[in-house]
């Protein structure tokens, strides 16, 4: 897949029957899917994964690293809901309404509203 910006983007399936892949690309995408080890390249991952696995601080540091994402997702999740309550308070949606579509409570819902700056054909 081309973007617009120059950067391809190539996607693969650990499924996938077609055969336009190396033979180094399948191995590991077989690795993925089954765990089975073939290859130079897969036998040295399957190495390292073993290494890192064994490692307690390099487990810690990796579900300390997963944790931190899942909580940045978290709040780029709220964010998004919290700018969708906003837009609808600017637009005058009943408060009722933003607490159904966002699932916010009414609370959370009139603090936003008390930040949120309405335009002036809407006061």
């Amino acid at each position: 897949m081309k973007l617009n910006d120059g950067a391809v983007k190539i996607f693969l399936s650990a499924k996938g029957t077609m055969n336009d892949v190396s033979q180094e690309i399948k191995n590991f995408l077989n690795y993925v899917d089954s765990g089975i080890v073939s290859g130079t390249f897969v036998k040295e991952l399957d190495e390292a994964v073993r290494v890192v696995k064994s490692n307690g601080k390099a487990r810690l540091d990796f579900m300390t690293y997963q944790m931190a994402l899942l909580e940045s997702k978290m709040d780029g999740r709220e964010e998004g809901i919290e700018s969708v309550a906003r837009n609808m308070i600017i637009k005058g949606r009943p408060l009722e309404e933003i607490r159904e579509f966002t699932e916010l409570s009414l609370e959370k819902i009139k603090e936003l509203a008390q930040k949120v700056k309405v335009p002036a054909n809407r006061q």
